[in-house]
């Protein structure tokens, strides 16, 4: 079911209105494992994650096995957009990422800081993505 952030979804999982929930692996997670409140069954990556040592992958089940599910971020721009206005938005926000006191931050809240895409090779993994998606939704007959 849809939520309105993550915020009212930990309100409810915690206070067992919810029973399950799949969410991004971040520190104010791993706060509410400590605490006991929630209690992380797998994640949907690869390969277990590094902040996560003792939690499976569901690559490791047979059920699963060679499911990968990675949350990834990008920024989108009209399509009319200008060449040049597009390579500076990525010179920019390359920068930005490359910024040590970014890369700590996120890392912090136990985030991977990926390798930066080009625009073309952004390009090409969402539309990959979209087509994989697409398929899915498909098989399991996935209606609005």
């Amino acid at each position: 079911m849809p939520y309105k952030g993550i915020t009212p979804l930990m309100q409810d999982l915690i206070g067992q209105r919810v029973d399950f929930a799949m969410l991004p692996y971040s520190k104010s997670l791993a706060e509410f494992t400590a605490q006991r409140q929630v209690k992380i069954l797998g994640s949907l990556s690869k390969e277990r994650i590094p902040a996560l040592q003792p939690i499976p992958s569901v690559n490791e089940g047979k059920a699963l096995k060679d499911f990968n599910f990675s949350i990834w971020s990008a920024y989108f721009v009209r399509k009319d957009t200008p060449e040049p206005v597009v390579k500076k938005l990525h010179l920019a926000l390359s920068e930005v990422l490359h910024a040590p006191s970014v890369r700590e931050s996120l890392e912090a809240q136990g985030q991977k800081v990926p390798r930066l895409l080009s625009n073309a090779e952004a390009e090409k993994f969402y539309q990959e993505s979209f087509v994989q998606f697409r398929a899915l939704a498909k098989e399991i007959a996935l209606k609005e």
